[in-house]
């Protein structure tokens, strides 16, 4: 566990072909099956702490263990850190994440930007949905964002849960499973 941000729960990969990563992962691999969601439903989004539009994500979520592996594809060139890494650096690990409540997403939050770490982008999912804000720990070689994200915040975590226990008895079948958010 980190002692800045907490136990990482989550890796998130940036691709630019998400049929090729996603045979890569299931195929190659043996992880899955992953959960597509497209057109991920950002209700607000900011850019280095400017209002922005929010990119047109598809995310593919699978996991590994206790560990859940994200596949992130940007359809679209609205500014975000998920581009800037794809730009930067091409397909590729592009976060971490830990996972906290609704007050302990504030708290983290407050802490990270009092503590003077940038951040990269942040916002939330329509309707209510979870927050995230990824922290720009890139700087350096090889380096990657950090995530903070509420989504263990009872309202939310069933879906982690689901995912987590689809892929422990994960048989090889149905790799890619289509899910509304």
């Amino acid at each position: 566990m980190s002692r800045l941000f907490g136990a990482t729960r989550q890796i998130g990969f940036v691709v630019s072909d998400l049929d090729r990563a996603l045979a890569y992962w299931t195929q190659r691999l043996g992880i899955g099956p992953f959960f597509l969601v497209k057109n991920l439903p950002i209700g607000q989004f900011w850019y280095q702490g400017q209002p922005s539009p929010p990119p047109n994500l598809t995310l593919a979520i699978s996991a590994s263990g206790d560990l859940q592996v994200e596949l992130i594809h940007q359809a679209d060139r609205n500014p975000s850190g998920f581009l800037d890494r794809l730009r930067a650096s091409g397909d590729g690990l592009q976060h971490v994440a830990a996972w906290v409540d609704r007050p302990g997403y504030d708290a983290e939050v407050a802490r990270l930007r009092g503590g003077g770490v940038r951040l990269a982008h942040e916002g939330w999912i329509a309707n209510g949905g979870p927050r995230f804000a990824f922290f720009a720990t890139d700087d350096g070689p090889g380096g990657f964002q950090f995530e903070i994200a509420d989504v263990a915040d009872p309202q939310f975590s069933g879906l982690g849960t689901m995912i987590h226990d689809a892929a422990a008895g994960w048989d090889g079948t149905g790799p890619i499973r289509e899910i509304a958010i």
